[in-house]
């Protein structure tokens, strides 16, 4: 299953099921909330989940539904955004909603840096940084995901995000990936953690 799947990361793949709380016509697409998982207990064996935990109102809640609708063993993969990433400390651009806007962060999100520099999102509006409800670093997420025992970490991995399709995106890009080359993991933009299921008794 595909949490979150309305930009199609996975979904267009084959027997991979789509939850998403905003509409999407396609098939094996089920509209509903990732904190109350409309399917039957033990039914999946991997579940994606790609920059969502970082949306939810009750991130542990949604853990405990991935949980009861992972078969044994299933795996749970998170993407999310370092909190202490190196880009995070400089632009800010993913604190949470009501949360002070630094001056940087109001021109990289206005509109017309945005229109200036041929920027344009894929993303909904409701998936923008700023509509963040809270952001984690590794041992916060490690703490939230690991801590009630249901899941055991199968791999911790990090990377820059990449930008958009024109000729400002690339080159962004690769400076990212020239900063990424140099820095520590724990300064990285984002974070994708492996989960296992442990068996339930």
């Amino acid at each position: 299953m595909d949490v979150g799947c309305t930009l199609g990361s996975l979904i267009e793949r084959k027997g991979v099921v789509g939850l998403d709380v905003l509409p999407a016509k396609r098939d094996l697409f089920c509209q509903g909330d990732a904190e109350f998982i409309p399917f039957k207990d033990r039914i999946f064996d991997i579940i994606v989940a790609g920059e969502l935990i970082e949306h939810l109102l009750n991130p542990l809640r949604f853990l405990r539904e991935c949980y009861r609708t992972l078969k044994n063993k299933g795996l749970l993969i998170i993407t999310t955004p370092n909190r202490k990433s190196w880009f995070e400390k400089i632009f800010k651009l993913s604190a949470p909603k009501g949360s002070k806007n630094s001056l940087i962060r109001k021109m990289i999100t206005s509109r017309q840096l945005k229109r200036l520099i041929g920027y344009q999102s894929i993303a909904p509006p409701e998936y923008e940084p700023y509509g963040h409800k809270q952001i984690f670093d590794k041992k916060e997420l490690f703490k939230l995901c690991c801590s009630e025992g249901l899941f055991s970490s199968g791999g911790f991995f990090t990377t820059p995000y990449f930008g958009w399709d024109s000729m400002v995106g690339r080159i962004v890009s690769k400076l990212k990936c020239m900063v990424h080359s140099v820095l520590p993991r724990n300064l990285h933009e984002s974070m994708i953690l492996v989960l296992e299921k442990v068996d339930e008794k």
